[in-house]
Parts: C-alpha cells; sequence; structure tokens
C-alpha cells in the first residue's frame, strides 16, 4: 500500500532479493513509513492478520524453534525492553537492526525489468474500508516536536542531595 513511489521502493527490495511468499512466521515492516512517520502499517497489518506485534524492534535476541517464540529488544528512550513474542508475528524495526548489503548490477537490472504486480481498490469488496474514508486515523499536521527539559543541580552532600531530590520528585508528582 503505498503512494506511486511505492513501486520504486518494491523494486529495490527486489534487487536485494526480497520474494512474495505465501505463508509466513514473521512480518518484517519498518518502523515508520517514509512519508508520514505515523507507525500504523505494522499494527495495522498484524490487525489485519489477527497475529501480534511489537514495534520499535532493534535487535532479534533469541528463536526458539520449539515454542515457536521470537526473544527482541525494543527501543526506548534510554535504553532498550526485552519482549518475547510468540509466532507468527509482525515485527516493526528500527534502523539499527541490519546494515543492508549492497545488491550486485545484475540484481539491480532483473529487478527493474521484473513486473510488479499494482492492486488498487476493485480487490477490496467492502469500499468503505479503504482510501480516506477507511482510514481509522488522518494525518492533519506534521511538526517536528520541540523537547524542552528543565534542568536543577542540587548541591551538598550526598545524604542531602539524596533528601532534596526525593522531596522535588514528590513535588513534581514523580514519585
Amino acid at each position: 500500500m503505498g503512494p506511486p513511489q511505492a513501486e520504486t521502493a518494491c523494486r529495490e527490495a527486489l534487487t536485494m532479493g526480497i520474494k512474495r511468499i505465501d505463508s509466513f512466521d514473521i512480518v518484517l515492516c519498518g518502523n515508520e513509513t517514509a512519508d508520514g512517520s505515523t507507525g500504523q502499517v505494522a499494527p495495522q497489518l498484524a490487525e489485519f492478520l489477527n497475529v501480534p506485534h511489537v514495534t520499535s524492534v532493534r535487535k532479534i535476541v533469541s528463536i526458539d524453534d520449539k515454542k515457536r517464540i521470537f526473544e527482541v529488544e525494543v527501543a526506548l528512550e534510554y535504553g532498550y525492553a526485552l519482549v518475547r513474542v510468540k509466532l507468527p508475528a509482525v515485527l516493526a524495526v528500527t534502523r539499527e537492526i541490519n546494515k543492508p548489503r549492497l545488491p550486485s548490477v545484475l540484481s539491480i537490472q532483473k529487478a527493474y525489468k521484473a513486473k510488479i504486480d499494482i492492486w488498487n481498490a476493485e480487490i477490496c469488496e467492502n469500499k468503505s474500508l479503504i482510501g480516506l474514508s477507511g482510514s481509522p486515523t488522518q494525518v492533519v499536521d506534521v511538526f517536528t516536536p520541540e523537547i524542552k527539559r528543565r534542568k536543577e543541580i542540587l548541591k551538598g552532600k550526598p545524604d542531602e542531595v539524596v533528601d532534596k531530590l526525593l522531596e522535588r520528585l514528590h513535588e513534581l508528582h514523580v514519585l
């Protein structure tokens, strides 16, 4: 699903050897789209497929083939969390998950000669589910959030600073 440039993205994927398959254990998506950065594709795809999903995956830690469980690292603002997910699943990955290999000249030539199937709204029986009217969300505005942080330096002996810090955190309703 995507704008006309999606065809270019499909051809780039073909140059790297990505193929269409009929069944799956795992679907990897980018964490955000290049056009709106809304991060909705993976969760909506998982909902459509009726499988679990995890977003902001920066690393696949382990795979338990018997239990069919993946353990992944999820990127957080100042670190990460370990999350287990049962397969099949959809993972939305961050850039740091992998460094893609450069495609060969032959694979680039093959990809740009390949036929890309383009499906349109005609494949959907219920037209109210697609397009702007069928979208559960709409992008109203795009902006870069301004991050403002307050700084406070507490001075004193370690025990005094700890007491001051706890008092301040209570005042700010953090604790």
